[in-house]
C-alpha cells in the first residue's frame, strides 16, 4: 500500500535468466552457463561450472524461480 514502494515489472536478472534459459534450450550452454553466473555473482553467489543439458536448465529455472520470489 506504500506508494514510494518500487515494483519492476521486468529485472535485469529476470532478463539475464530468460536469456540463459533460452541459450540452453537451442544448444548454447556455453552462453547460459555465463548468463546464469551473472546472476549468481550479481548475488555474491559462487559461479558454477561444468553444467551442462538437463542439469543446466534446472539450474536455471531454479534460479530464476528464487530470483522472481525475492523482488
Amino acid at each position: 500500500a506504500d506508494p514510494g514502494y518500487r515494483q519492476p515489472l521486468i529485472t535485469w536478472a529476470e532478463t539475464q535468466l530468460t536469456l540463459a534459459e533460452a541459450a540452453q534450450r537451442t544448444g548454447d550452454d556455453l552462453t547460459a552457463l555465463r548468463a546464469l553466473n551473472r546472476v549468481r555473482t550479481e548475488a555474491g553467489l559462487p559461479a558454477l561450472t561444468n553444467l551442462t543439458g538437463t542439469a543446466l536448465l534446472r539450474a536455471i529455472i531454479e534460479e530464476k524461480y528464487v530470483s522472481l520470489f525475492q523482488d
